[in-house]
């Protein structure tokens, strides 16, 4: 799960088109970190990304819920 820290949910709220970047920076650094951690060539991580934004004005909590596995 990636989480956005309060200070910055606000613009999450009123510009939607950052999840999709959120999404894909999240997925970048869990690839690298993936590659990393596996001492293999030929490593290929894959993911699922679910985009998840709950509440309203004063309790907006935009997250990601990912799923990932290595081939």
């Amino acid at each position: 799960m990636f989480s956005i820290p309060k200070i910055i949910r606000i613009y999450f709220l009123f510009d939607r088109s950052l999840l999709k970047e959120l999404t894909r920076i999240a997925w970048e650094i869990l690839a690298l970190y993936y590659k990393n951690a596996v001492n293999k060539e030929n490593v290929i991580p894959a993911a699922v990304a679910s985009i998840q934004t709950f509440g309203d004005f004063l309790g907006s909590s935009p997250h990601l819920h990912m799923l990932a596995c290595i081939n």
